[in-house]
């Protein structure tokens, strides 16, 4: 774990993998790189991220200073890679039914669901190294179940 840094090096390590994939991702003639961010860096309102609420933990809040370095470093400085930081709800759900349907929203968490089934992750993840819908963005992801079971 990466420690608070007042200089703001918590989220180094990060910029530093996120410049050496797009280097070696550009050198090697890939065109598309997807992975997989975390919730704690989406927003809940503009300008503020869950990580930002003042019960947070600490240590996951340097953990997530990182994740939003790596992000801004790939919306910042890779122009020639069609890059997209997928985000998965802070419920991931191992043992829950694929249903093979999912809700995306741009960089914000998604009303209704904090929620998605592993199988469902994956399908959603498919689809976009499939069909790609989604560019340069960070879209959160989440089911349609739990939105469905929550008053």
């Amino acid at each position: 774990m990466f420690s608070e840094q007042a200089d703001g090096s918590a989220g180094r390590p990060w910029q530093r993998a996120a410049k050496a994939l797009i280097a070696g991702l550009t050198k090697a003639g890939v065109s598309r790189f997807l992975t997989l961010g975390i919730a704690s860096a989406l927003e809940i309102s503009p300008g503020v991220r869950v990580m930002d609420a003042p019960d947070f933990p600490e240590p996951y809040r340097v953990f997530t200073q990182g994740h939003v370095a790596e992000f801004e470093i790939l919306r910042d400085t890779a122009a020639g890679l069609d890059w997209l930081v997928v985000v998965p709800p802070m419920e991931l759900d191992a043992t829950g039914p694929r249903t093979g349907r999912y809700r995306t929203a741009e960089g914000r968490v998604i009303d209704g669901s904090g929620h998605i089934a592993h199988a469902d992750l994956a399908i959603a993840l498919l689809d976009e190294i499939e069909s790609p819908r989604h560019h340069r963005i960070q879209p959160a992801v989440a089911d349609y179940l739990m939105a469905r079971l929550r008053p």
